[in-house]
């Protein structure tokens, strides 16, 4: 079960950067084969978690890279600074998650608040995936 755990862990930290991932498939996967629910969901969502810290510091980068490349406000930007951090709560949907955390790190938005709203999200993702394994 440790292997599992890691590959879990490791699978979610991957899924939230960049890189294509299906932290979810891997998830579903092992709790049809009697993952506990909890267990699994802590390891997935920490793992996904600490991706998008990265994905976030990634961006104080970025934010030289596209102010130089793009002289037009990238739509990530205006929804941050029209919402703010709350945005950051659709951090889990896919295509648009990824570079949404990678704007809010280029703002340099707090990262208090930013974190928060990336781990609500999150954290709500793979509570409805597990829902009906938690019910049973």
């Amino acid at each position: 079960m440790t292997f599992e755990l890691f590959g879990l862990f490791f699978n979610g930290f991957l899924s939230a950067t960049l890189l294509p991932g299906t932290s979810e498939v891997l998830f579903l996967y092992l709790l049809s084969n009697d993952l506990s629910p909890w267990l699994g969901l802590m390891f997935v969502s920490t793992g996904n978690i600490g991706g998008a810290v990265l994905s976030f510091y990634m961006g104080f980068g970025a934010r030289t890279l596209v102010s130089k490349k793009s002289a037009t406000p990238v739509k990530h930007y205006v929804w941050l600074d029209r919402f703010g951090p709350v945005v950051l709560f659709w951090s889990w949907v896919p295509i648009i998650g990824d570079p949404l955390v990678i704007a809010a790190g280029a703002m340099k938005m707090p990262v208090l608040p930013a974190l928060v709203w990336i781990s609500v999200g999150k954290i709500f993702r793979y509570l409805l995936i597990a829902s009906p394994f938690l019910m049973a």
